[in-house]
């Protein structure tokens, strides 16, 4: 009920143009999503929901300061624009104001996760996203690049699975914001293929029952479908051609023209990737069938001749 809830107040904030009563939808929203994170009712779950709300009060705080600031002219030490953008960052876990994510995320289980990285961002997101021509380039510059690197380093000492996939969507959505200032509807393209993506891993890790405390996972040999997926989604979360992450990326290249910003891009891709590859091949079970699987059908040969001469062939284009 509270889910459905959600879902009614996250559509009811996309096509509203009141600016009250998006500031109320935020608060309803999280009024109903409060008790999903508490309802097991332990020590782990209740520390989550009272971090959420009071991030989450804080985000709320900015953001009626900001207005306030805007349109009522109230005077603040910094500028309305400004704190508007530091409130929506705020909520949506965003470096540099990402530090409450990895937290929450490891103290609730996985489907609140997922309403986390997925409802609880699209709101904030599509107001960043509706404004986009209104933020100076070294405001989304910073922000992005703070996301990819902060994302894409603080994974590196993760050995718990769900701060791995909360560093991972840091990381992500700096590569939301990075094509802001060039393309409203690709970065909203972007974040729906990788929640997409995000579902596919969580509804794995969910059927088997992962422990989000746990350092690997621990597939069955008997487990081919789901290890074959979980890979499949995880490399494509990494970029690696010729899976559908891969032409996400390589089209925000083609949007950006920083090329400094790139280089951040694909260095924070990297090393997420490597952090990628470290879950998949300490999971136990994932080595039989990378060996068995891969190699005996030489789709793991096809995969390294398309990651050396796609990107080839894209350049030549």
């Amino acid at each position: 009920m509270n889910t459905n809830l959600n879902c009614l107040l996250v559509f009811n904030l996309l096509f509203s143009t009141n600016w009250l009563i998006i500031w109320l939808s935020f608060e309803l929203n999280l009024i109903s999503f409060i008790p999903l994170i508490s309802v097991n009712q332990s020590g782990l779950s209740t520390s989550a929901s009272v971090k959420y709300f009071l991030i989450q009060a804080i985000g709320s705080i900015f953001l009626l300061m900001s207005l306030l600031s805007m349109f009522a002219f109230l005077p603040l030490p910094i500028s309305g624009s400004l704190l508007f953008m530091i409130s929506l960052i705020l909520k949506m876990g965003v470096a540099p104001a990402h530090f409450w994510l990895p937290l929450v995320i490891s103290s609730t289980n996985w489907l609140n996760s997922f309403i986390i990285f997925s409802l609880q961002k699209a709101g904030p997101l599509f107001l960043v996203i509706s404004f986009s021509k209104s933020w100076s380039l070294s405001l989304i510059l910073m922000i992005s690049m703070c996301s990819v690197i902060i994302g894409g380093l603080g994974g590196l000492n993760q050995t718990k699975i769900s701060a791995i996939i909360a560093y991972s969507s840091i990381s992500h959505m700096g590569w939301i914001f990075a094509p802001m200032l060039y393309s409203s509807l690709f970065p909203l393209l972007y974040f729906m293929i990788y929640i997409t993506i995000l579902l596919l891993i969580i509804l794995i890790l969910e059927k088997g029952k992962f422990s989000k405390t746990s350092s690997g996972l621990k597939f069955t040999k008997n487990d081919n479908f789901n290890i074959f997926f979980f890979f499949l989604c995880i490399l494509s979360l990494g970029g690696i051609p010729p899976l559908l992450g891969f032409f996400m990326k390589w089209v925000i290249f083609l949007l950006i023209p920083s090329f400094f910003l790139v280089l951040c891009l694909i260095f924070g891709s990297l090393i997420n990737l490597f952090y990628y590859l470290s879950l998949i091949f300490s999971s136990v079970g994932v080595q039989f069938y990378f060996f068995k699987v891969l190699f005996q059908k030489k789709l793991f040969f096809i995969m390294i001749i398309l990651n050396f001469f796609m990107p080839v062939f894209l350049l030549s284009l």
